[in-house]
């Protein structure tokens, strides 16, 4: 073969005579290639200053992308009950007399009620900063920080000795607690509590939340695999990340999942957690009256099935509004933050 016969026509027949040709080589190589430029040291201040100044503008990106617009955002807006319909008082008749103005009906306005805060953005974000300023964009971080590592390392320490499939849910049935506690961190008023002394009853936690959680989690895994899968078989080919119609239906049958197959189920499972608030805790959004009707009929927790049905259409539609916000969003910072990283580096190679 041509690479063998490479191999054997450059291994070494005589020293002295591999060193006096490296010498010479050595020689020429000096004496033809100029040496090259060391980066000068404004050249190497400037590099370090955009290097801080990306991790800094990035991880705060990242937290704002990642963090508030995913979670705190949605929670809210799950939770949030519609504002009640305005009324006015209309006479009886068109004269205005004693009997006219004591008999009276009850109509509804013609003005369009005010929407709630979690149907905007921007009000959502005002909200929020004018209960806690720029901090309370994060609420809840702590005991969300707190609950991925204590899931992660316990997911490692089980998969050396138990199933996968018990890797995996198991660490998410041992941190229900809190994942519930955050969920009434982000939807109630600022409290100087610790997250770990608001925590619910365990066994209270395991029986209304535990089928929610796991098919939150079904739905989350379901929505990050199919994608692929299903553009692989539409399109007959195998995943190509070079190939525009792949890249662009992924990126669609993603946003079609998670509007309509993960959302809903997380939706549900928040509804479920936020009917365990407990009594006299205040909100930073107007809670659903519905979250609160078990308790008239003495049980601990809304259903599955009470949290679904008892989510009105006009809910349905905000939600879902604001995750494709979010999936626009998430979608042209991507795009901002290739743009500017090319830019950067062309700038810098200009130095």
């Amino acid at each position: 073969m041509l690479y063998e016969f490479a191999l054997r026509a450059l291994q070494p027949r005589d020293l002295s005579q591999n060193a006096a040709i490296s010498r010479l080589l050595s020689t020429r190589a000096v004496s033809i290639v100029p040496p090259a430029d060391d980066p000068s040291p404004a050249k190497a201040v400037i590099g370090l200053v955009m290097l801080i100044l990306n991790i800094v503008v990035g991880l705060f990106t990242f937290l704002m992308l990642f963090y508030t617009l995913h979670y705190v955002f949605p929670t809210l807006a799950v939770v949030e009950g519609d504002p009640p319909p305005t009324y006015i008082l209309v006479p009886t008749s068109g004269k205005d007399t004693k009997e006219s103005r004591e008999a009276f009906i009850v109509e509804e306005a013609p003005e369009p009620p005010s929407e709630p805060i979690t149907s905007s953005l921007g009000s959502t974000f005002s909200l929020l900063r004018s209960i806690g300023g720029f901090d309370s964009l994060f609420r809840g971080f702590s005991c969300f920080l707190a609950n991925g590592v204590f899931g992660f390392v316990l997911a490692i320490v089980l998969a050396s000795f138990v199933p996968l499939v018990f890797a995996i849910t198991g660490p998410i049935l041992i941190s229900l607690a809190l994942n519930t506690t955050w969920t009434h961190i982000v939807i109630s008023a600022p409290s100087d509590k610790y997250f770990w002394q608001r925590m619910p009853r365990f066994g209270l936690m395991l029986r209304a939340t535990a089928l929610p959680t796991l098919l939150s989690f079904a739905a989350t895994m379901f929505t990050q695999k199919a994608p692929i899968v299903l553009a692989r078989t539409l399109l007959a080919a195998q995943p190509n990340p070079g190939d525009p119609n792949h890249a662009v239906l992924v990126l669609v049958l993603y946003f079609a999942l998670s509007v309509f197959v993960a959302a809903p189920i997380h939706m549900n499972l928040t509804r479920v957690q936020a009917s365990l608030l407990p009594e006299g805790e205040e909100t930073i959004v107007p809670l659903d009256s519905a979250l609160t009707l078990h308790r008239a009929k003495g049980r601990e927790y809304m259903s599955m099935l009470e949290a679904l049905m008892t989510f009105p259409r006009s809910a349905w539609i905000r939600v879902l509004a604001l995750y494709a916000k979010i999936f626009a969003i998430t979608v042209l910072t991507h795009c901002a933050i290739g743009a500017l990283t090319a830019a950067e580096f062309f700038l810098y190679s200009l130095l």
